[in-house]
């Protein structure tokens, strides 16, 4: 039974180079034969819209999704001018006057052909690069007044780098959110949103903003709608400036969620080889997809799926509806071949996504996803078997099984704790608007964390 159709929206670099990862799996899903047909596992319809191909008086699938990126940031666009009109360039200021030709692989998917053992480093450096789905012409936006390398068109030292910046760009783009109305009317049972954005730069700001709109002009405000967060923190947020905002971004990302997964890449993880590349969005972004993708493939999923509402209210902890924040998530790993006792030998014999490194203190609700108990997604592996998911990176991919662990946990204490004697210690500023409210909405979150042993006393 169709669970409903959900639509997802992405901001930035790093969050399109992970929806495209997800995009990617549900394009392997799609048949395109009877025999397909008949054994098709999942509803194509909760990610992906129908749309008659004009190139083939058939009918293909494109993504219930909103990107959006900076200016350039579309690359080449990928199979999208196939399908639709192409967009008005002239809003854009490309490199070198025209835009960055297609590598080998985008050539050759041209002409019907996927060959992922082309795509490499040097050629992936835009999630465009290695996109295999169309894109519906509503799907593609690129804000006006920062370029690729988050700085301002004709500002270069005003960069993209706060969440008021975000605020403030989204101001000057608001016209664009009409699109969403294109897609929810394609809707006949709407589940929610989801959405992939980046904590700690401006795109959280131009997020928050834009969901706001969406809850004014489209729900009526309504605290009832699915709106899950998987926010990402891009990079080491090192001086004072950086930890105000990354904390003014979590603070108001918990306020418009309903779920909120904020993850961070740990790379010291023996499932991660020597080849895995930090610098490269398309190998960051396949780690996170793998994650994200366990949770999709139980929403689309045709034998025991569980919408949004559904897998919501499982998740989440019922004794408090603030209490909303996944902070521990981890992807593991077990080696099918090895003897067990060798794998509890092995700590890091997993890949941590968590807000904060370390022990995991008291959880208060603890969520698994695998193959055969549980949450269940038989195919929570199949991500690894698209032809664009990064090879090498990952230690005996074949011989190593995975499953999904999410915790709520009262280390979220922990990690608030510096960044409220920050706050404490600060001026209001451009990031820190209203210092009282901040400090006391952090002391929320901290409190709907504590077990009956800790008190916060010290932070009221």
């Amino acid at each position: 039974m169709a669970g409903g159709e959900i639509i997802s929206l992405s901001f930035g670099q790093l969050s399109n180079n992970i929806i495209t990862h997800l995009y990617n799996t549900q394009d392997s899903l799609i048949p395109y034969s009877k025999e397909q047909k008949d054994i098709l596992l999942h509803d194509l319809s909760t990610f992906l819209t129908r749309f008659k191909d004009p190139t083939s008086n058939g009918y293909n699938y494109s993504p219930n999704c909103l990107v959006y990126d900076l200016r350039n940031g579309l690359g080449s666009l990928s199979k999208y001018e196939y399908s639709e009109p192409k967009p008005n360039l002239s809003d854009y200021t490309m490199l070198n006057g025209q835009l960055p030709p297609k590598n080998e692989f985008q050539r050759q998917l041209d002409i019907g052909v996927s060959k992922g053992n082309l795509l490499n480093v040097p050629n992936t450096a835009n999630w465009t690069d290695f996109g295999k789905l169309i894109y519906n012409k509503r799907s593609l936006h690129t804000i006006k007044n920062y370029t690729t390398y988050l700085q301002h068109y004709n500002i270069p030292n005003l960069k993209f780098d706060t969440f008021p910046k975000g605020v403030e760009e989204f101001k000057s783009n608001d016209k664009e959110i009409d699109d969403f109305r294109f897609f929810l009317e394609k809707c006949d049972k709407f589940q929610g949103l989801q959405i992939l954005n980046e904590l700690d730069n401006g795109w959280n700001g131009f997020s928050n903003e834009y969901i706001t709109m969406l809850k004014d002009e489209y729900f009526n405000n309504s605290n009832k709608l699915n709106i899950w967060n998987y926010s990402i923190i891009t990079k080491e947020n090192k001086n004072v400036r950086q930890k105000q905002n990354l904390i003014r971004s979590f603070v108001e990302t918990w306020r418009s969620s309903s779920l909120f997964i904020p993850l961070n890449l740990d790379t010291h993880s023996d499932l991660l080889t020597s080849n895995f590349n930090f610098e490269s969005n398309w190998h960051k972004s396949a780690i996170f997809a793998m994650f994200i993708n366990s949770i999709w493939g139980i929403n689309s999923q045709d034998k025991d799926q569980i919408n949004m509402s559904g897998l919501q209210n499982l998740i989440l902890s019922e004794e408090n509806e603030n209490r909303k924040i996944i902070n521990d998530v981890k992807i593991k790993g077990i080696d099918i071949q090895a003897d067990i006792v060798n794998y509890y030998d092995l700590p890091n014999y997993d890949i941590d996504l968590s807000l904060a490194s370390g022990p995991s203190g008291f959880n208060f609700n603890q969520t698994f996803i695998n193959q055969d108990s549980t949450l269940v997604n038989p195919d929570i592996e199949n991500i690894l078997q698209v032809d664009t998911f990064p090879t090498g990176i990952l230690v005996n991919k074949k011989e190593t099984k995975f499953n999904i662990e999410m915790n709520q946990s009262s280390s979220l204490r922990n990690w608030l704790k510096p960044y409220m004697k920050i706050i404490e210690n600060s001026k209001e500023n451009e990031i820190i608007d209203d210092k009282n409210e901040l400090i006391e909405e952090i002391c929320q979150i901290m409190n709907e964390y504590a077990t009956t042993e800790e008190s916060d006393e010290d932070y009221e």
